[in-house]
C-alpha cells in the first residue's frame, strides 16, 4: 500500500523522501493486530515527529481505524483517514495544504527498488476469535483480474522486474468474485 502511494504521490508532483527531517508530510500505515502492533504504531508516529516537529503526519491503517482518536491525539498528528477511506489520503492531504507555504517539492518518481508490491486482495472472512484483522479491514475483497494484470503491466513499464502479489488472504483470493468493486491500486 504504502509503494503505491508513494507513486501516487509521485505523479502527482511531489517528492518522495527517505529522511522525515526533510519532510512536510508523513504518511503512517499502521497495524493494530497485537497490542505491540500498537505500541509499534504510537512509536513509528512518535519517532517521525522527533525527527521533525515541524512535520504533519497523516495516520492511516488498522491503528488509526481502530484509534482513531489516540491515534489523534499523537504529536505531530494532522490527520487519520480510517481504511475505508485510505485511498483517498493523498487528496485529504492536499486539500489540507492547499496554497500553504511549504509543500512538498516537485520532482520525479522514484524508482529504488526491482521489485514491485501488486495488491491484489484485502479483508478477511476467516473471523479467528484472537484476529482483529477482519474487523478493522472488512470483508475479503478481491481485485479482478484485469485491473491486476493492468497493474503487473504499468509496473513492467515503469521498470521493475519482480513482482509480488500482496493481500491479507491471498489465498481466499476470487472468492468474492471482486463483487464489492476494485480494491484502490
Amino acid at each position: 500500500e504504502i509503494e503505491s502511494l508513494a507513486r501516487r504521490v509521485a505523479a502527482a508532483g511531489h517528492t518522495v523522501v527517505a529522511d522525515p527531517a526533510v519532510a512536510d508530510w508523513a504518511i503512517a500505515n499502521t497495524c493494530t493486530v497485537t497490542h505491540v502492533a500498537d505500541k509499534k504504531s504510537r512509536q513509528l508516529i512518535r519517532q517521525l515527529h522527533r525527527a521533525n516537529p515541524a512535520m504533519r503526519i497523516a495516520v492511516i491503517g488498522c491503528y488509526g481505524e481502530m484509534s482513531p482518536a489516540e491515534a489523534a491525539q499523537l504529536a505531530g498528528v494532522a490527520l487519520v483517514v480510517p481504511n475505508r477511506a485510505k485511498d483517498e489520503v493523498l487528496e485529504r492531504l492536499l486539500a489540507l495544504c492547499a496554497g500553504a507555504p511549504g509543500e512538498p517539492p516537485v520532482g520525479p518518481p522514484p524508482l529504488p527498488h526491482t521489485r514491485a508490491l501488486v495488491k491484489i486482495q484485502d479483508g478477511c472472512d476467516n473471523r479467528c476469535s484472537y484476529c482483529i484483522v477482519g474487523i478493522a479491514r472488512g470483508p475479503q475483497r478481491s481485485r479482478p483480474p484485469e485491473d491486476v494484470l493492468a497493474e503487473v503491466r504499468r509496473r513492467l513499464a515503469e521498470g521493475y522486474r519482480e513482482l509480488v502479489l500482496t493481500g491479507v488472504n491471498i489465498g481466499a483470493y476470487g472468492r468474492d468474485s471482486a463483487a464489492d468493486g476494485p480494491l484502490p491500486p
